[in-house]
């Protein structure tokens, strides 16, 4: 069942994402990807309490961890319901938009050469940005960033556990770095402006959950491992609002880049998974020392990463202004 569940899950990011880049200029892209993302650690916010509050249900029948799976599913299947009236797969075709309003989204897209939606993809292409190396760099800043958001997703009660709260108090705490997150996700756009550019908005977020974690890894003092906890997560959620966004603006150059671009992150976001969920041990409890230490390592190659592609879209930016006016494109890659 859980392999089924992740087959219908899989698709789903992605395809937001790559819808989202079908609206949007890419001036304005990073900011609408991080609403997206937003709803992650507001859902963290929320798990937590639910959590301890449906903990205490006592039913004959019903165990109280299949509460849990019985309310989410509900919540998911009357979500597809609407989802399926509301979503729109492309402006040429939205049924909210009206004429002008669809004329001027298309005129501006096509302008930057980021139209989608209905173009047929190209397989030339798509084997192209498979093959870009700087998209695997790019995409590893975001697997790295993933995994402290991923830490603070699944271990966050465990670790607050292990402080001295029982298990319904850590339940409950474990939505304060989820509130903290989804603070730095809101305001993820304006991060890029403050740091003047995105390889710096994402250096930033790494550095900041690399404080988190070596707070974390340094002490079992309970206010400063609660203060760590908190940076971890808004750091982790900080890059996620900024790194995905930045993957598919700077990789917009046709249809197909965007939408390996969309892929590729999710793919990557995704396999971080399988290093948060092995890295905190029982048998390293209270302190997790190991599950401390990896996150940190995995926030300086994220910090390596965005300043790797930096120096690399600089470069291909100055050959970019080196072709001749009547093959130039007007594509530039955004760092």
């Amino acid at each position: 069942m859980r392999v089924l569940l992740g087959m219908s899950e899989c698709g789903f990011t992605a395809g937001m994402l790559l819808i989202i880049s079908f609206y949007y200029p890419k001036s304005k892209l990073t900011a609408r990807v991080g609403y997206f993302y937003l709803s992650s650690p507001i859902a963290n916010c929320v798990s937590g309490p639910l959590a301890s509050a449906l903990s205490h249900i006592n039913h004959p029948t019903i165990k109280r961890w299949q509460w849990v799976f019985l309310l989410e599913g509900i919540i998911t299947i009357a979500v597809s319901i609407l989802g399926y009236f509301i979503l729109q797969d492309h402006p040429e075709k939205c049924t909210f938009l009206t004429s002008e309003e669809k004329r001027f989204i298309i005129d501006y897209k096509r302008k930057e050469k980021t139209l989608g939606g209905s173009e047929k993809l190209s397989m030339h292409d798509t084997k192209n940005a498979l093959m870009d190396w700087q998209l695997w760099c790019q995409t590893l800043a975001t697997l790295a960033i993933c995994c402290a958001g991923n830490s603070v997703t699944v271990f966050a009660p465990e670790l607050i556990n292990e402080l001295g709260f029982t298990a319904a108090q850590a339940q409950a705490m474990s939505a304060l770095p989820s509130v903290c997150g989804a603070i730095a996700i809101f305001f993820a756009g304006s991060i890029v402006r403050w740091c003047g550019g995105h390889w710096r908005a994402g250096v930033f977020a790494c550095v900041t959950a690399l404080v988190g974690s070596l707070l974390m890894a340094c002490t079992l003092n309970v206010p400063v491992r609660i203060i760590g906890l908190c940076l971890l997560g808004t750091g982790g959620n900080a890059g996620l609002g900024v790194l995905p966004g930045w993957n598919i603006s700077a990789n917009s150059k046709t249809v197909a880049h965007s939408a390996v671009a969309s892929g590729m992150t999710v793919f990557l976001g995704s396999s971080s998974s399988f290093i948060s969920s092995n890295i905190f041990l029982n048998s390293d409890a209270p302190r997790f020392l190991i599950g401390h230490l990896v996150n940190a390592a995995m926030m300086v190659v994220g910090i390596c990463a965005c300043v790797v592609v930096r120096i690399s879209m600089g470069k291909r930016n100055r050959r970019l202004d080196l072709q001749p006016k009547e093959i130039d494109d007007g594509f530039r890659y955004v760092y």
